[in-house]
């Protein structure tokens, strides 16, 4: 199923064999990516390992109406990787597709049953 994972800055990735899906992002992902600049901006000197620091501690600083903001966007994006998942593995499980099939099909004998009483 996966042909590969890998991590992408602050994003997993996973690659499926017919496409690209990109995990869903947690509040300080989000949080992340809106500040990065500005703290490589105000400290240019910091590396890599000293940005995402500073971002943890600016994010346990954070007030509860910025957190609230985060949270939401989160929220969204995990509803958004949800339903891409579902789509990608009822697309590509042949055992999904043929559950569909037994459901409709005892509908109809429910209702051929109920023909039969009359």
């Amino acid at each position: 199923m996966w042909t590969h994972l890998k991590t992408l800055r602050l994003y997993s990735l996973v690659i499926f064999s017919d496409g690209l899906f990109y995990s869903c992002r947690s509040a300080f992902f989000w949080f992340s990516n809106d500040e990065r600049s500005k703290v490589k901006a105000a400290n240019p000197e910091y590396g890599v390992g000293d940005i995402a620091k500073e971002l943890g501690r600016r994010w346990a600083e954070a007030d509860p109406e910025t957190r609230s903001k985060y949270d939401v966007l989160a929220d969204k994006d995990k509803i958004r990787y949800e339903k891409e998942m579902t789509a990608y593995k009822k697309k590509n499980n042949p055992a999904l597709q043929q559950q569909a099939v037994p459901d409709d099909i005892a509908e109809d004998d429910d209702d051929v049953d109920d023909d039969e009483d009359e």
